[in-house]
This record gives C-alpha cells, sequence and structure tokens, in this order.
C-alpha cells in the first residue's frame, strides 16, 4: 500500500511539474516538484535517499514559509474565492498564496515519506 502512495505521489508531482512549465518562473517550480517526484519515485521503487528526502523537504518548508505572508493578505481580503480566479497583477498575493501552499503540500509529501521510513 505504501508503495502505491508513494508511486501515486510521484506522479502527482511530475505532473505539477509539468503544469509549471509555462508558469511565469517556471524554474523554481518545476525543479521543485520534479525533486519531490523523484524522491517520492526513489521511495516507491524502495530506493529511499534521506539525504534527498531531507534537502527536498527543508527546501519546500522554507519556500513554502517565504511565501506564507501572502496568506495573511488572502485572508484579509474580501473575496477568499479569488484564490481560485484568475492571477491580477494588482493583487499579488494570489500568485504566492498559491505559491506557498503548493510548496508546503510539496514539503508535506517529503515529510510523509521520511516518516514512513522510521
Amino acid at each position: 500500500m505504501s508503495s502505491k502512495l508513494s508511486l501515486a505521489l510521484a506522479i502527482a508531482f511530475a505532473v505539477f511539474a509539468l503544469i509549471q512549465i509555462n508558469d511565469p518562473d517556471p524554474i523554481l517550480w518545476v525543479l521543485l516538484y520534479t525533486a519531490a517526484a523523484v524522491v517520492c519515485a526513489l521511495d516507491a521503487f524502495n530506493r529511499y535517499n534521506e539525504s534527498l528526502t531531507l534537502l527536498v523537504f527543508g527546501v519546500s518548508l522554507a519556500t513554502s514559509l517565504y511565501f506564507a505572508p501572502a496568506i495573511a493578505e488572502w485572508l484579509a481580503s474580501q473575496n477568499l474565492a479569488e484564490l481560485y480566479g484568475e492571477m491580477k497583477a494588482q493583487k499579488p498575493f494570489i500568485e504566492e498564496t498559491r505559491e506557498s501552499l503548493g510548496a508546503f503540500i510539496t514539503a508535506l509529501g517529503c515529510f510523509y515519506i521520511f516518516r514512513k521510513n522510521y
């Protein structure tokens, strides 16, 4: 079961990476999601790498925290549904909130992989 979940996470993160190719700032996000996909794929095929897992976890968590102040702006906005709408130049907190949450999901995936191996 856990290998299946690791494989599902690997596929999900690979899809996330592919989606980011057309993003205005793709390099960070393609690398981050690809790295998470590799961590999960290695685990799925019994090739767990603790150093890589902890590195991707740390970078993901740091990235999430870097963009986290935008979440407070979003929560203070009058329309929380904007998070699901189109990005607007006058509201960069929308994109930064999405980025913070995406990086946090990546950190959670890596944390799961780390914990299941201990």
